[in-house]
């Protein structure tokens, strides 16, 4: 009899030491779960004008032109269409056909995005009481009609530029040394946001194109020589334009372009 009574405290012992690991383990002293992150937003710019609506394959609510930035926030069910924030009024969102939209590189894949769809309306009849005797309605006095927010005024405050940079003064033509490229580099303002930077160069020789958005206010381009051998001097323009369509005056910046021997 001694000899059971004296393991019995030791029993006891074990189940306490059990139930606390456990409460431990439950609380997480013993480690976290971890969790993965969920990307819902890819930047992004339009290849071409196209119609923006207000849901997937729904009304037509305003036009975004070719350039512009946009964010994606979502997608329909067979990703033919991306919801973006609308750059005219970034708070809303706007549907625009999935072809438009040239994802930027480096972005992860449309599928991270929630689908999204034209909402559905319901409408819900209250239950009907029935009385055996019909008392008549009391007529309720007509509300008065609300006035009309008054619409916010329209921005008329056109983006400015600064003079642009080059990166270097001359560029090798394709038969030659390097360099064989040369990034412009400009700072834009505007007192909503800068939409777009377009850039278009004339000289030895011609071409446009769009700026990318580096970094807070500066925005670059890289221009390439390719398998030009034209030489002679080439005059860069730029000008920016803002979420409603206000245009800077255009600013210019010239380089060289010649058979570099070295």
């Amino acid at each position: 009899m001694r000899s059971v009574l004296s393991w019995l405290p030791w029993v006891g012992l074990v189940v306490a030491v059990g139930v606390v690991g456990g409460v431990l383990g439950l609380t997480g002293v013993f480690g976290h779960p971890t969790t993965d992150r969920v990307v819902f937003a890819n930047d992004a710019s339009l290849a071409r004008t196209a119609a923006a609506l207000t849901c997937p394959a729904g009304a037509e609510v305003t036009r975004l032109q070719a350039g512009d930035r946009v964010v994606a926030v979502a997608r329909s069910e067979d990703s033919s269409y991306l919801g973006v924030r609308n750059p005219q009024n970034i708070a809303q969102t706007v549907w625009v056909s999935r072809d438009v939209v040239a994802i930027d590189p480096g972005q992860p894949s449309i599928a991270t995005l929630p689908v999204s769809s034209c909402p559905t309306v319901s409408i819900l009849m209250p239950p009907t009481k029935h009385s055996s005797t019909t008392k008549p309605t009391t007529p309720t006095k007509p509300t008065a009609p609300t006035k009309p927010p008054k619409p916010k005024p329209l921005d008329k405050t056109a983006p400015k530029l600064a003079v642009p940079t080059a990166g270097t003064d001359t560029v090798c033509t394709a038969n030659s040394n390097p360099p064989h490229s040369d990034t412009i580099t400009v700072t834009a303002s505007d007192n909503v946001g800068v939409a777009s930077v377009a850039i278009s160069w004339g000289g030895a020789v011609s071409g446009n194109g769009h700026m990318t958005h580096a970094a807070g206010s500066t925005w670059t381009y890289l221009y390439n020589v390719g398998s030009s051998n034209a030489a002679g001097t080439i005059t860069f323009q730029l000008q920016a334009k803002d979420a409603v369509g206000n245009l800077s005056s255009p600013t210019k910046v010239s380089i060289t372009q010649a058979g570099c021997v070295g």
